[in-house]
């Protein structure tokens, strides 16, 4: 994928976004193996996990999931949350998630995680409807 395009000026700001989207996108179809993905979204919003409390940054990222697992690679800073499908109790809309919200519908993930204590996500994506119908199998 390249280095990072050297920042120049704000027009460059588009250019830059688009190497962090297209670099989490690939690292996730790396990781999860193209043809297991069954729905993707390059531009995710995370609005946090619970357990790591209000005070996480929110960041854009790519949410790819499979029949095994669901996989968030953050843009900045560069993190990954995977949540095996096994582990998901509830997939909900919201509003808000600790303490955030945008006007729109959130997509939030009750799972238990992997120190066997219940979490959640929330997420802005693209199609909620169709994360809905898919993670709801």
């Amino acid at each position: 994928m390249g280095g990072i395009p050297e920042p120049g000026c704000l027009s460059s700001l588009p250019v830059i976004l688009g190497w962090f989207r297209r670099r989490a996108a690939a690292e996730a179809r790396a990781e999860l193996g193209e043809d297991r993905i069954r729905l993707l979204d390059d531009r995710a919003n995370s609005f946090g996990v619970e357990s790591a409390g209000v005070w996480q940054i929110r960041g854009n990222g790519c949410l790819a999931a499979t029949d095994g697992e669901v996989l968030f690679v953050m843009w900045l800073p560069r993190r990954r949350i995977r949540i095996s499908r096994d582990r998901i109790r509830a997939v909900e809309r919201v509003r808000a998630h600790l303490g955030k919200s945008v006007g729109a519908s959130l997509l939030r993930l009750r799972y238990i995680n992997d120190s066997a204590q219940p979490d959640s996500i929330a997420l802005l994506v693209r199609d909620l409807p169709a994360w809905e119908a898919e993670l709801a199998e």
